[in-house]
């Protein structure tokens, strides 16, 4: 595109604002062709699927964070991948145009050797019939649902697991004094704390690190026995861990008010 300018003489008759002559401009009016952004779908434990389409660019990049199973095709190879468990964090994935391969992470259709003209795959639930490059995603949180409790002056408690990944995240907020007690594992070795006063939010994390806020694995732990597991009470049963756990035994130290009926007589 060339930029001739105009008069600035020319300007000035018409408009009484003309520029300096050879003046210019480019103006460019654009909208993104790529299909909108995956909406994030509420956690449970179902099955869900998405679907990455092709677009008209050579490779369309799509990224990603979630656990799967996976259906990935270029325009001419195929691969299907049973269910695994996928740690947490950006996955880039690509779905080829023309000649390209398309992948998921480093799962690529480049080792494919058997063309297709079309297939048939019932990854969403439903027999479908595909012929051009997609990659599709069907997955599910492996997560536990931590269940709120009625709040009341008696202990209880919460375990957080490690899932199967480096580090399991999770957070804890409560939004009152409470008493709380801990018993944290990591691969290796364990730490109890006796009970005290907290309130607010705190950042837990479960595996060959656990921590409760400051309180870590790494800094005066014991080393437990594989065999029998580090025997803890904490649960109000003699139990033996030996695997990645944070338990928070909980109590909350309001006071709960009990209205009483008092009678008297008037004089």
């Amino acid at each position: 595109m060339s930029n001739t300018g105009g008069s600035g003489a020319e300007g000035s008759s018409n408009r009484g604002n003309g520029g300096n002559g050879g003046s210019g401009i480019v103006i460019i009016r654009y909208r993104y062709t790529r299909p909108p952004a995956s909406q994030v779908q509420t956690i449970n434990d179902n099955y869900k699927y998405i679907s990455f389409p092709q677009t008209a660019m050579q490779q369309t990049l799509y990224s990603m964070n979630t656990e799967v199973e996976l259906l990935v095709a270029s325009n001419s190879f195929t691969r299907y991948i049973n269910p695994f468990i996928q740690t947490a964090g950006k996955i880039d994935i690509i779905v080829a145009n023309t000649g390209g391969h398309s992948s998921y992470d480093a799962i690529s259709t480049n080792t494919q050797t058997a063309p297709y003209f079309s297939f048939n795959s019932s990854i969403t639930g439903t027999t479908v019939t595909y012929n051009r490059a997609i990659v599709i995603v069907r997955y599910k949180y492996t997560r536990p649902q931590i269940q709120a409790q009625i709040r009341d002056s008696n202990y209880k408690y919460i375990s957080f697991p490690n899932t199967g990944l480096l580090q399991t995240a999770y957070s804890i907020n409560f939004q009152e004094p409470t008493e709380v007690q801990l018993l944290i594992l990591d691969n290796l070795k364990y730490i109890e704390v006796s009970p005290f006063t907290t309130a607010g939010q705190t950042a837990i994390n479960v595996g060959n690190r656990s921590t409760y806020s400051t309180v870590t694995t790494n800094t005066n732990a014991t080393i437990y026995n594989f065999t029998t597991g580090h025997l803890s009470t904490i649960t109000g049963s003699s139990i033996g861990y030996n695997a990645p756990v944070v338990i928070v035994r909980y109590k909350y130290t309001k006071s709960i008010i009990t209205r009483q009926n008092t009678y008297g007589f008037l004089k």
